[in-house]
């Protein structure tokens, strides 16, 4: 009798879906590189500027310590006098239109007088938002109809706020300036800051005791491949993660269709993804033959709390060595243009149901259909394949950094995710500690990115 033949095809199949996706964000990169280096950018909303998210950001820091000056924290005086002494330096030495409305609008917070020169290079401009932000530092006063006017053209974000505020201000309507004012306004700033701060403080101590673990090999895991008997298991469990990367591309591609003829709310488009994408992985999954979908999530010996906890310890490990990573891969290719997500960009928009909408598919759909594909099936079945955990480790992460559109400056970071993913299954012989591991990650730099940004 002869021994059952091997099933390339979801090695094939997998090639190909990952060649795809690997292609496509490098084809857009090398797009938007070519552009910034002919000068031939295409146009852009006036707050799409490289450096609008870090001028952003300065100015809400400031923004938020005033207010809790303002409050009665007396003692954060001398500390916002400097941080808008120092904001206002950061923006000058920027370029883009964020950065020069907010230089002129943290000069005019402070009550000083803005330099001539600073006026006269906003009354010549030929962006019309600087031009509109000339005519309102320039005035000693507005009308109240001309403000709307004025105020249209000044870009999405904080530093369009204030400068809005401040035309306002001019017009006789304190509100809008008020409202910036209130210590209310900035309590989800405080909160995403705070838990990042929080988390990577906790983790330091854990990533080093992690990786102490591993090189000392006090840590020696579960049994390799355990739930892929043979090659022929592999073959096939392989097969099944690539039916459901066709189905998840498949199902993208229809859903961008629809939206770009109809028009639909971002949280009933992206929970319809969430519930296909589940459905998708749960159906194809457990089919046919194979191993049972509670054993591949909970392992043999565990209980689902306890996996949980390890997913939230592996969680905070992660975090300061893929921050770690970003910030070297960042440096590595910084001729690239900045690196960016489609969720990401969501979420700075603004809004709950975008806020919400983006955390079912970046918190739930992602984390559960990517490490079913790449630390249930490609990692297992690289490892019966070879035979060495760390050789399939170091595939399967370089493998989930490369398809994910952020591009290179954040390979290195993905790949810690997906190495971080992959040593958690290794150590507890469970998939549900890395689902975890992922969707917490994940939750929270949308919400940081959503109370940083919007």
């Amino acid at each position: 009798m002869l021994p059952p033949r091997r099933n390339p095809a979801g090695w094939i199949l997998l090639s190909c879906v990952f060649g795809l996706m690997f292609f496509s964000s490098i084809g857009s990169i090398a797009q938007a590189y070519l552009e910034e280096a002919d000068g031939a950018r295409i146009e852009q909303d006036a707050d799409e500027d490289s450096s609008a998210f870090e001028v952003n950001l300065q100015v809400k820091v400031v923004l938020a310590l005033q207010s809790m000056g303002e409050a009665g924290a007396g003692q954060f005086d001398s500390l916002v006098d400097q941080q808008f002494s120092d904001a206002a330096e950061y923006a000058a030495g920027e370029s883009g239109v964020t950065a020069r409305i907010a230089e002129a609008a943290l000069i005019f917070e402070t009550g000083e007088e803005i330099p001539e020169e600073l006026l006269d290079d906003l009354n010549n401009s030929e962006e019309d938002a600087l031009v509109d932000l000339g005519v309102i530092y320039s005035s000693e006063s507005l009308e109240p109809d001309e403000v709307a006017g004025l105020v249209d053209d000044l870009p999405a974000g904080i530093a369009g706020e204030l400068a809005s505020a401040h035309a306002y201000e001019k017009a006789g309507d304190s509100g809008p300036s008020d409202k910036l004012a209130q210590p209310g306004q900035y309590l989800l700033f405080f909160a995403g800051s705070g838990a990042m701060a929080f988390c990577i403080l906790a983790g330091i101590p854990l990533a080093l005791l992690g990786i102490w673990g591993l090189v000392s090999k006090r840590w020696k895991g579960q049994p390799s491949a355990y739930y892929l008997t043979d090659l022929i298991d592999a073959d096939n469990y392989l097969t099944k993660a690539g039916l459901i990367m066709v189905a998840f591309l498949g199902f993208s591609v229809v859903l961008e269709v629809v939206g770009m003829t109809l028009s639909i709310d971002p949280l009933a488009s992206n929970a319809a993804f969430t519930v296909f994408g589940i459905g998708a992985v749960l159906a194809v999954m457990t089919s046919g033959k194979g191993p049972k979908l509670k054993k591949v999530l909970l392992g043999a010996d565990h209980s689902s709390a306890k996996l949980v906890g390890w997913g939230f310890l592996g969680f905070l490990g992660n975090l300061p060595l893929a921050l770690l990573m970003a910030v070297v891969g960042q440096k590595i290719f910084a001729f690239l243009p900045e690196p960016s997500h489609p969720l990401a960009e969501e979420v700075s928009q603004g809004g709950t149901g975008v806020l919400l909408g983006a955390l079912l598919v970046g918190s739930i759909l992602a984390p559960f259909l990517e490490e079913m594909v790449f630390r249930g099936a490609i990692l297992k079945s690289l490892e019966r394949v070879t035979g060495r955990f760390w050789l399939s480790l170091v595939i399967q992460a370089a493998v989930f950094a490369m398809i994910h559109p952020q591009g290179p400056a954040l390979w290195l970071s993905l790949a810690t995710i997906g190495a971080s993913a992959g040593v958690l299954v290794r150590q507890t012989g469970a998939l549900l500690p890395a689902i975890i591991l992922h969707a917490l990650h994940n939750g929270l730099l949308l919400f940081v990115a959503s109370t940083l940004l919007s």
